[in-house]
């Protein structure tokens, strides 16, 4: 699955999400949490419609969503198109990728193989399949876009399930440059199961136009307009977990100091599952989440710390405390996993770990990535500055189904060195979920910067003096 994630502006949402924080934290101060072992919680999130750390999240595909043949295979089959509807595409949208992935492998629909293959890349334990259902649960959004009669671009979503659009509205699609103020979200119904009980909720998302392909059907920007959030005390200061809904696992979980005003902040604050948290005193694993976001589980040895209850006054704010660089995780801070491969350009290895004397930026990309092939002439411009003596830039690619990696390397003249996932390319550790994904690493081999691109990209690199 090919993504784009971008910071919206939420200036007036973000700067009143606090207030309305506060309220709902005054409003039920109850402990929210249940001890499943000792040294690992489970904490029941709150869900707000806003803006919360990440922005808003939003990414960009094509006219259909790129999935594996393993999952199309389990998309029931639609009817109902419209007529009227021209370069008719039809798509689908998991809303919680665990519970279909296992309700799909209990169903027969998926093989056992890539189920297991899938977990382990997004972290999932096995053993919370006893908290998810084994019958067909509603997790998926079926929509089509194309265009009307004008060649505006247009979109028909089946809001109540039933795999038939022949009942549902067709609406026009907003623009991406009014997503933010203009376009209204669209309440999803979904089911997720939850001791023993299947419960009903609703998933927010906007649908807009982003651009138009080649032949002229409309490309899609979607958007979650709402997060997840608990507030928390840690030896007696007050925080809140904070997390946003995303297309895909795993979540990223911000831990946000209380104070007078909150703001979108920087994606590289986020923690990833299986991430570090250092928080006054107090080390924690991001374990794990349940329900898409609904639960957040966090391991560790100081859970006793961790309360939900009445503000206790006098508290000092502080900061997140240094962590361990010695250990060895995909996160700002820690020493980086390595990558090795063979280099396609020039068959010579390559390996980060002999790249400790200089600035090395990886850009983990797939052939059938538009906002990554998009990219390329701005690191080749930005490569041919560089002073490398200092700095390198490695490429690790994703090569798709009727997408051909060389042909893309003649196309675009690459010159950086880049490795071929599945072909003896070593980058254990990574975890990569989304594209592009990039992580720069300075020369003691500790990752400093994480997702940074374009003129983010340049001005850290010049910031660094790294540009000739």
């Amino acid at each position: 699955m090919i993504q784009r994630i971008s910071l919206l502006s939420t200036v007036l949402i973000s700067h009143l999400l606090l207030n309305c924080l506060l309220v709902s934290a005054q409003e039920d101060d109850s402990v929210k949490f249940t001890a499943i072992e000792d040294s690992v919680i489970s904490i029941r999130m709150q869900k707000m419609l806003g803006s919360g750390p990440d922005g808003n999240i939003s990414f960009s595909i094509g006219v259909q969503m790129d999935y594996p043949e393993e999952i199309k295979a389990c998309n029931p089959n639609v009817t109902g198109i419209p007529e009227s509807i021209r370069q008719a595409t039809a798509s689908f949208l998991i809303l919680d990728n665990f519970q279909f992935y296992f309700q799909n492998y209990i169903a027969g629909k998926m093989p056992k193989t890539y189920f297991l293959q899938e977990a382990k890349k997004a972290g999932w334990d096995l053993k919370d399949t006893l908290f998810l259902s084994r019958e067909p649960l509603r997790c998926i959004l079926q929509f089509v876009t194309g265009l009307n009669d004008k060649g505006e671009a247009i979109f028909i979503a089946d809001i109540n399930g039933n795999n038939d659009f022949s009942d549902d509205a067709i609406k026009r699609l907003s623009s991406l440059a009014h997503l933010t103020y203009g376009a209204s979200p669209i309440p999803v119904p979904v089911d997720y199961s939850e001791s023993g009980q299947i419960l009903k909720d609703t998933v927010h998302i906007i649908l807009a136009s982003h651009e138009k392909d080649s032949e002229g059907k409309p490309m899609l920007t979607i958007t979650y307009p709402e997060f997840y959030y608990r507030k928390i005390y840690s030896n007696g200061i007050p925080y809140y977990l904070c997390c946003g809904r995303s297309i895909g696992d795993p979540l990223r979980l911000y831990v946000v100091p209380e104070q007078p005003n909150f703001s979108p902040m920087q994606r590289d604050k986020g923690y990833r599952l299986g991430d570090l948290i250092q928080l006054n005193g107090n080390s924690f694993i991001f374990k794990n989440s349940l329900s898409h976001g609904r639960i957040i589980r966090l391991e560790g040895k100081g859970l006793g710390a961790i309360q939900i209850g009445q503000q206790q006054p006098g508290y000092a704010d502080v900061t997140r405390a240094d962590i361990d660089t010695k250990s060895v995780r995909n996160q700002v801070g820690f020493i980086a996993p390595t990558v090795a491969g063979t280099n396609i350009i020039d068959n010579k290895k390559i390996n980060t770990d002999s790249l400790r004397d200089r600035w090395v930026f990886i850009d983990f990309w797939s052939t059938t990535c538009g906002p990554c092939i998009e990219e390329f002439p701005n690191l080749k411009k930005l490569y041919g500055t560089v002073d490398k003596s200092r700095v390198e830039f490695i490429a690790v690619v994703d090569e798709r189904r009727g997408a051909s990696l060389q042909e893309l390397m003649r196309k675009h003249e690459l010159p950086w060195p880049t490795l071929k996932m599945g072909t003896g390319t070593t980058m254990e550790g990574y975890d990569i979920y989304s594209y592009p994904t990039t992580v720069l690493i300075d020369p003691k081999g500790k990752i400093v910067q994480k997702d940074i691109r374009g003129e983010e990209l340049n001005n850290v690199l010049q910031d660094l003096q790294l540009l000739q």
